[in-house]
């Protein structure tokens, strides 16, 4: 009895959360980036000129944290070619012909 007792008060005590997987939890650190991100472009708009390279630094270092964690996440997927903005403009402009352009 005492020990179907203990099972009961275990079952409706706070329950620990379950350890999140790696991707989960690159995933939950890759939006608090983005916030941060957010944050650092606030800072930098609004700020004082003798603020500024503080504020730049706090963007680059938020920015710099973002691509960790995404290359992090991408190498954790197996997904090893990350097409560059370059790459895909060139691609977009390659594929469009002169007729469509005049």
């Amino acid at each position: 009895m005492n020990a179907l007792f203990k099972d009961l008060l275990f079952s409706f005590s706070s329950t620990e959360e379950a350890p999140l997987s790696e991707v989960k939890y690159l995933l939950a650190q890759i939006e608090e980036t983005k916030i941060k991100m957010a944050c650092a472009w606030n800072h930098l708009d609004y700020a004082d000129p003798e603020y500024v390279e503080i504020a730049v630094i706090e963007l680059l270092l938020a920015q710099t944290q973002y691509s960790l964690l995404h290359k992090r996440y991408r190498l954790l997927l197996g997904i090893k070619h990350n097409p560059s903005f370059c790459t895909l403009a060139a691609t977009k402009k390659s594929s469009i012909s002169l007729e469509e352009n005049l």
